[in-house]
């Protein structure tokens, strides 16, 4: 279900190493709970490390 290609995903890990990412079991849209694509495992995951990303990199934070 990978939107990505693999090869990509390789190159730029190993152009910007200390970067971080992620790779979701999951296609395209899937936070988007009004669609079949939602996977809410996913999506919860990629919600608690973008906000935290957020808080992480804002002065003033990111509110829940």
């Amino acid at each position: 279900m990978m939107n990505t290609p693999p090869d990509l995903i390789k190159a730029v890990r190993a152009a910007i190493p200390d970067a971080e990412s992620h790779v979701y079991d999951a296609g395209h849209a899937f936070a988007n709970d009004a669609r079949k694509t939602y996977v809410a495992e996913a999506a919860a995951a990629a919600r608690v490390r973008s906000l935290a990303f957020l808080n992480g990199h804002h002065e003033m934070g990111a509110a829940a």
